[in-house]
């Protein structure tokens, strides 16, 4: 709900006289209403394909009149089932979606890497679609795991886009042609964005208004859905664990080792006599699951320590660096805000909890 004037109002039933004066000025280039194609693969996640549509609604509502316009789509043009159970209506196949000005591709569910890869495979009528609105210059979009059936269709060569943290590296090894940027919350090349983990979709959607009805629209919902302007990199959302995992014993002992030394100075050949291995093979071993070295590894389980310790009280960063094994308080900093893209002070400003 929004108060307005001491009267709650349902989302879409904000009066017309709520918006800015600015707001009511439209761009000539939107005089013709965009239509926008919301297309939604097997198992897509409901929160991003039902949170675009509410924002176009919210813009329209916000303008007091219709700015944009969309319809949702699938492969056969039936009602689609979500990842959580969730039916929604589609008005036709994918190809039907061409006409659109803007295409955006829900993110999906899914159960592991392998079952991810062979419904990219499947998704053949997708990938025409998306070549086809790629070839003709229309707007193209995307988040989360959505981006990689513009990846797989080939959408992205040669073009700078983003994905879900977690999924960086399997991304850029499995599609090196992409100029990836990992911790960007949304990347804009040319025609086509692309934007991080499923709540990205509403940076995505923002700019998407932006675009098509102006920054003062863009400001206004991002005002009233309370968005944080500050959003503009994955990094201090990011935990420890990839999502993609893995069943190397002898990586799996060499972390947990590793776990337990956090403030002691790294050294190779210990954690190699501790896990029964040589250093040779455990870089080696380090490099093809996690794609960092043992020492790499270690200063990402110091920077997740460092970053649970700012957000769960209030020990002096001093303190802190010490735990992590760290002497140089600046050097730190400098290697936090290189990581995290802010500082410690910045990044337990936004994220610690109250007690």
């Amino acid at each position: 709900m929004v108060v307005l004037r001491g009267k709650e109002h349902s989302l879409y039933e904000l009066p017309v006289h709520a918006r800015s004066g600015n707001i009511a000025i439209i761009h000539a280039d939107i005089a013709n209403m965009p239509n926008v194609a919301i297309l939604l693969p097997e198992q897509y996640i409901a929160s991003g394909a039902c949170s675009a549509a509410d924002m176009l609604q919210l813009a329209n509502r916000l303008c007091g009149r219709t700015l944009f316009a969309w319809r949702f789509f699938s492969r056969d043009g039936a009602p689609a089932r979500s990842s959580s159970g969730i039916l929604l209506p589609a008005s036709g196949r994918y190809a039907d979606a061409l006409p659109a000005d803007a295409l955006l591709v829900a993110g999906i569910g899914y159960a592991s890497l392998a079952k991810l890869e062979r419904q990219l495979a499947r998704e053949t009528d997708l990938a025409s679609v998306l070549q086809a609105a790629d070839r003709q210059g229309r707007l193209l979009g995307s988040y989360c795991t959505g981006t990689t059936f513009l990846a797989q269709a080939g959408v992205l060569a040669g073009r700078q886009a983003t994905i879900s943290w977690w999924l960086a590296k399997w991304f850029r090894e499995r599609y090196p042609a992409v100029q990836l940027q990992p911790h960007a919350m949304l990347c804009q090349a040319g025609h086509v964005l692309t934007a991080g983990a499923t709540t990205s979709c509403l940076e995505l959607m923002l700019q998407l208004i932006r675009e098509k009805g102006g920054e003062d629209l863009a400001l206004e919902c991002a005002r009233i859905l309370l968005l944080d302007a500050r959003r503009d990199s994955q990094a201090p959302y990011a935990g420890l664990q990839q999502f993609s995992g893995h069943d190397d014993p002898l990586v799996c002992r060499a972390q947990h080792w590793l776990q337990q030394q956090l403030a002691q100075p790294f050294s190779l050949d210990q954690l190699a006599s501790a896990t029964h291995s040589s250093g040779r093979t455990l870089i080696r071993r380090f490099r093809s699951v996690l794609g960092v070295t043992p020492l790499q590894y270690l200063q990402k389980l110091r920077l997740h320590h460092a970053c649970r310790q700012l957000q769960h009280g209030d020990t002096a960063i001093e303190q802190i660096v010490t735990e992590c094994g760290y002497e140089d308080l600046s050097a730190f900093r400098r290697l936090f805000k290189r990581e995290m893209s802010c500082t410690p002070a910045e990044y337990r400003s936004r994220f610690a909890r109250a007690a």
